[in-house]
């Protein structure tokens, strides 16, 4: 089990990203959160096995259909937590 916090960078809010970020999540058994942020980034903490993790970081690349993403940053994170599914977070968050 993994644990990793990313930023991502680009037409990521306003265009269904963090529901997007929630179906691929649940597609490989992830769990954690995402969050729009006030500077037009979107942020989310994913947990799981390492491939199911790898393969979300490869879809949150890519995009969905309606977003563009401009830049990732990944970052591994100590320890695990007690997440029992994968969350959006509504409010908005600087």
């Amino acid at each position: 089990m993994v644990r990793y916090f990313i930023k991502v960078k680009g037409k990521v809010q306003g265009v269904g990203f963090r529901k997007y970020t929630k179906k691929i999540a649940k597609r490989y058994n992830v769990v954690g959160w995402v969050r729009n942020v006030a500077d037009g980034t979107v942020e989310a903490e994913i947990q799981g096995k390492v491939n199911g993790v790898d393969q979300v970081i490869k879809a949150l690349n890519r995009g969905s259909s309606s977003s563009k993403v401009r830049s990732i940053e990944v970052n591994k994170m100590k320890g695990l937590k007690k997440y029992n599914s994968f969350k959006i977070i509504y409010n908005l968050k600087v």
